[in-house]
């Protein structure tokens, strides 16, 4: 019985004459010993790096794995989509200092499950000419049509680049959607819906379907994305922590990143148990989900006038008028009609509207994302909906009304909601991940705060992006592809093995060596014994980005339970572009008894700018 496997052969060779497709064809036929390898080729892959997909049995998969210049093989497994104000509240507002000229010259890969190109979101009215640096094609398919907004589509799945579930063209306007006045939710939170680059370019790389998203098509998609000259890659999908030899999204995005490309991921909604993060390569952005500065209210009023705080976007006007209540047992919804119905579980909302429902009340433990629906909906919360059962138990004719939404301000944010994945990092246990935290949703229920949290820096990492100070950090933490190379020595991979990937002679020594606790991330993490006490050094270097003659201290916030020690404590720096080293000591006695988890961080300042990097030490 064959499947798809994927064999993965790192970079490409550099000589003129080299053919990827010859290549991998002579490859399988020594593996199938087949006279038409042609029927068991399924991609081939040669634009950016190298390596192909084919359908193997086990055995010819085994045979493959041991050949000359191949670094992986594994099965083309099936990843999954991670399920308008956001901009301004970050700070990126129509008064922000973006730069039309670079903007619009900025490109972004969307590998997803495509885009309608109809939308005003993606509409080239007012832009300028397609970028020149652009080298890829508007390869659509069937009834798509590309424009200077839109300016290349690829599909690796149907006849088209076509959205069929609008989570592609959500992700694209999130990153790149033109700024579209008076948006809303059927008349709820109307404003201006934008992306973060409004004027930038988008390039579709549809490789979902219904069912998901195969490994052999997310990997063809870099392949293509990279040569055809994008800026940055944003991919909201996942299958679970993977070894990165064997992941597509992480040697597609390791090859980008040896061309300058970004790439951004989303770390999961798998909830708030540690250790579910999705994506933790340590070339990715890994990307938590956060709120703005909104919530959207649908409050439920009972018989007696209790006002019962809900979640939803409603805008059916029940004008305040009492209805019975009913319940939504299976079977009895013939008696529904003319009523709100409550249900304890999640029900079909149609089924009731067909039913002749005009409400319904739905109990929900996850309140993060509200729903809109057919009928009047308003979901509650555990406590709520208790109140509200007890109410319904208790009285000899139940009744309630539902109001229309209102959007009230939420001064708490940004917060990490419920459903957000989180670290620590399962496969690199001294890299921090999650990286960061973007706004996602609208509202949240379980709020994360490193001072009262010590789990907070695996929900939100290095904290909330905040684009308008990126602009001008005044220190950064560089990394190049060396230092990811010397840090897979540290992690037993081979001289030949890294060889292949990088495309190139390297060879593992001990002096270069790198360990993941000392590979330059502006974040410092560590795993511990929690039997023994702790004595940890983290090295770094900064690169000044600010002006001359700057001048940074050292400031630490952190835990009693920990003792940080920085040398120097102060940076000065004659000129832009200088570097700067220091070290972090950290020591502490036992976890044992006390905390998985303890965590501080290190801020360094020179007045101005607060380059600030999260410490967590944990078992």
């Amino acid at each position: 019985m064959t499947q798809v496997y994927i064999a993965y052969m790192g970079a490409l060779p550099s000589k003129i004459s080299y053919s990827p497709m010859s290549h991998h064809q002579n490859i399988l036929q020594e593996v199938i010993e087949s006279s038409s390898v042609e029927d068991y080729l399924v991609r081939s892959y040669g634009r950016s790096f190298n390596g192909f997909a084919a359908k193997l049995t086990e055995s010819e998969k085994d045979k493959l794995i041991g050949m000359e210049g191949v670094v992986s093989v594994f099965p083309s497994t099936v990843y999954k989509l991670f399920t308008t104000r956001s901009y301004e509240f970050m700070g990126l507002g129509d008064k922000s200092n973006n730069v039309p000229e670079v903007e619009s010259n900025v490109i972004v890969g969307v590998i997803d499950g495509g885009i309608w190109p109809e939308s005003k979101s993606f509409s080239d009215e007012g832009i300028g000419p397609i970028p020149k640096k652009w080298k890829g094609t508007c390869a659509g398919g069937t009834n798509f049509t590309c424009n200077r907004k839109v300016i290349g589509a690829r599909h690796y799945v149907h006849d088209s680049a076509r959205d069929s579930d609008a989570h592609g063209s959500h992700t694209a306007s999130t990153a790149a959607g033109n700024k579209v006045k008076g948006v809303s939710v059927n008349g709820v939170a109307e404003g201006t819906a934008r992306g973060g680059v409004p004027l930038g370019r988008i390039a579709v790389y549809k490789v979902c379907e219904p069912l998901g998203c195969n490994g052999e098509r997310i990997l063809a998609a870099f392949d293509d994305a990279i040569a055809d000259g994008v800026d940055v890659i944003t991919i909201s999908l996942g299958g679970g922590a993977t070894k990165v030899d064997i992941d597509p999204i992480a040697i597609g995005s390791f090859h980008a990143m040896t061309k300058g490309i970004v790439t951004t991921v989303a770390v999961g909604n798998a909830g708030t148990a540690l250790a579910k993060a999705d994506n933790l390569a340590p070339w990715l952005i890994s990307v938590a989900a956060g709120s703005t500065d909104r919530k959207f209210v649908t409050n439920v009023v009972n018989g007696d006038d209790k006002m019962l705080p809900g979640r939803s976007i409603n805008d059916f006007d029940l004008e305040g008028k009492k209805y019975p209540l009913a319940g939504c047992a299976s079977g009895c919804l013939n008696t529904v009609e003319g009523k709100i119905v409550v249900c304890d579980v999640p029900n079909n909302v149609m089924e009731q509207k067909a039913a002749g429902a005009v409400g319904t009340i739905l109990h929900v433990t996850d309140v993060d994302t509200p729903g809109l629906g057919p009928i009047a909906v308003a979901t509650l919360d555990d406590t709520n909906y208790e109140e509200l059962r007890s109410y319904v138990l208790s009285s000899p004719n139940p009744q309630g009304t539902i109001l229309k939404t209102n959007t009230v301000k939420d001064n708490g944010a940004p917060v990490v909601p419920a459903f957000s994945s989180r670290g620590p990092n399962t496969l690199f246990s001294d890299i921090l991940k999650v990286t960061n935290t973007q706004n996602e949703i609208t509202d949240l229920s379980w709020a994360m705060n490193a001072s009262k949290n010590a789990e907070a820096e695996f929900a939100y990492g290095s904290g909330f992006v905040n684009p308008t100070v990126a602009v001008d950090p005044g220190l950064v933490y560089e990394i190049a592809k060396e230092d990811y190379l010397n840090m897979l020595c540290s992690l037993d991979y081979s001289s030949q093995g890294i060889s292949t990937i990088a495309g190139g002679t390297f060879t593992c020594s001990e002096q270069s060596k790198l360990t993941m606790r000392n590979l330059n991330y502006p974040s410092m993490s560590a795993k511990v014994s929690a039997s023994s006490s702790s004595d940890i050094t983290f090295s770094r270097t900064v690169t000044n980005v600010g002006e001359k003659g700057s001048t940074y201290k050292a400031k630490l916030s952190g835990n009693p339970k920990l003792s940080i020690k920085v040398e120097p404590a102060t940076l000065s720096f004659k000129a832009p572009g200088e570097k700067k080293s220091f070290t972090v000591t950290v020591s502490g006695k036992s976890l044992a008894g006390i905390s998985n988890i303890v965590s501080a961080s290190l801020i360094w300042s020179d007045g101005s700018h607060n380059v600030r990097s999260p410490i967590v030490v944990y078992t």
